[in-house]
């Protein structure tokens, strides 16, 4: 499962989306520096905020060839290996109710 996970996070370093195939989509937007002059005067600098998307199911292969570049797969050993961790990831959510990434 670790290598899913790390290969998302790489992915959403250099993407604004990566879909975790039949399960949902990460989105990264980006998050302009701000300030606050109420009390204390803060800035907050420029990042990057994390949102998930249920409805973005499709897989784009963005993934699947990240896992088949890194981890020298085939693609079809690659898009197997993501389907039994997307089936993993069920498992627990629906034996504990959260899953942490």
């Amino acid at each position: 499962m670790e290598t899913v996970i790390l290969h998302i996070e790489y992915l959403l370093r250099h993407h604004e989306c990566v879909v975790l195939p039949g399960w949902g989509a990460f989105i990264a937007r980006r998050v302009p520096a701000s300030f606050c002059m109420q009390g204390n005067v803060l800035m907050t600098p420029p990042s990057r905020g994390l949102a998930f998307n249920a409805e973005l199911r499709e897989d784009d292969g963005l993934l699947v060839s990240s896992m088949c570049r890194r981890e020298k797969m085939s693609y079809p050993e690659a898009a197997d290996y993501v389907r039994r961790q997307v089936e993993y990831i069920s498992e627990i959510l629906h034996t504990d109710g959260e899953f942490t990434f």
